[in-house]
């Protein structure tokens, strides 16, 4: 034991996360999580993971994995829960345990979701769709609308979508929704304060994780994991927000180097070899600041 395990033992958990908060030890890792946890840090713990998950991956990626989604579903995250599994279903082949672990994950997911969603009748869907005040029982209603024929209910979801209690990430996963069940009606959306008419069926996918990772590491040169892996992430929530909008439809390099600045920001680093990147590749510094403050209005926004 060493002296880490012996003051987490004693139930010194500020300490052992003062000490060891920057260690890149995988074993180290798991005790700032497991310390977060007891002191009742959930989104610190999940901070911790996700800034680490390549290092937690080689350790130990089942255990990386289901806790990652459980401590979401702990803080009644549904939307991070499946992106965050959606991002290590889209992992290259780790092993035969890992790939027999995903379909038990979503399972896991589905259920913290809605327990009680087998029991529910069309009726009580519907009324659970047309009550906007209850977010969690929305959400759940829509999510067992997946496994059901979409027409009994379509009405309702339009309905939704243009609805003002609505927020603009609920709007975009009944959006997605629409899109997997190929719906052919042109369909009204306001979000984003901008109004769109659509057709789901013809739509494009929202990006999934690996598409996010391709472009965030084709385009930045950073050691720092912990930064790519966070502005991985913000790309993926500004997607779902902005959605049926592209995040790099007006220009992929000057959104990534907005995303970059915003979390070097994030981990309160010095930007000016930011600005040194820019003036090298001649991009304007004030157009870089104006997206990445457009980036945190819309991250921001309800």
């Amino acid at each position: 034991m060493n002296i880490y395990d012996d003051l987490f033992k004693k139930g010194e958990y500020q300490k052992v996360v003062e000490e060891l908060e920057l260690s890149t030890d995988p074993q180290n890792i798991w005790l700032v999580v497991d310390s977060y946890i007891q002191m009742n840090q959930i989104d610190n713990a999940i901070r911790t993971i996700e800034n680490n998950r390549d290092i937690l991956l080689k350790d130990d990626p089942k255990k990386l994995m289901f806790l990652n989604i459980d401590l979401h579903l702990l803080n009644n995250d549904f939307v991070r829960a499946l992106t965050t599994f959606s991002y290590f279903e889209e992992l290259p082949y780790i092993s035969i345990e890992v790939e027999e672990l995903l379909p038990t994950l979503k399972q896991y997911i589905y259920k913290k979701m809605n327990d009680k969603s087998s029991k529910m009748s069309e009726e009580e869907i519907i009324k659970n769709i047309k009550n906007y005040d209850n977010k969690d029982l929305f959400l759940k209603s829509v999510y067992e609308v997946q496994k059901r024929d979409i027409k009994p209910f379509l009405l309702h979801l339009k309905n939704a979508l243009v609805a003002e209690k609505i927020d603009d990430i609920i709007k975009s996963l009944i959006l997605i929704l629409l899109v997997e069940k190929r719906v052919d009606d042109e369909i009204k959306v306001l979000k984003n304060d901008k109004e769109y008419f659509v057709i789901p069926h013809y739509l494009d996918p929202i990006i999934t994780m690996d598409e996010i990772e391709k472009i965030v590491y084709g385009n930045i040169n950073d050691k720092d994991v912990s930064i790519l892996n966070l502005m991985t992430q913000l790309i993926a929530d500004y997607a779902l927000r902005i959605y049926p909008d592209n995040v790099f439809e007006d220009g992929e390099e000057e959104y990534v180097l907005a995303f970059y600045y915003l979390a070097n920001e994030m981990f309160q680093k010095d930007t000016k070899f930011i600005d040194t990147l820019l003036e090298q590749k001649q991009i304007n510094k004030e157009t870089i600041i104006a997206i990445k403050e457009s980036i945190k209005d819309i991250l921001n926004s309800k």
